[in-house]
């Protein structure tokens, strides 16, 4: 008889530990829950910043390449400018030179 009642016992009291540990952690999950979605709400705004930022960053890069391909564009043609004037004063040299040669 005393073995049964300390079983029922044991079993009676392990079932009210299983329900207060249930209980316990159905109260800090419904307080944990509004802190972990805010978490997770902070986690994804940080995601977003850092992926808007870094397309900023690279549409700056582009921007900065675009420039820098206009003036290496507007430099070559400034050389190619400078040279056909340079070419054609030459001419104009050598054909006053001839002139002065006849």
């Amino acid at each position: 008889m005393k073995k049964l009642f300390l079983t029922l016992m044991t079993l009676s009291i392990a079932g009210s530990a299983i329900a207060a540990t249930t209980y316990t952690e159905s109260v800090v999950n419904k307080l944990t829950a509004p802190i972990a979605q805010k978490e997770i709400q902070l986690q994804q705004q940080k995601a977003a910043a850092e992926k808007a930022q870094k397309e900023r960053q690279e549409a700056q890069k582009k921007k900065q390449e675009e420039i820098k391909k206009r003036q290496e564009a507007q430099k070559k043609q400034m050389e190619a400018a400078k040279k056909a004037h340079q070419e054609k004063m030459e001419q104009k040299k050598k054909d006053f030179q001839n002139l002065l040669k006849y």
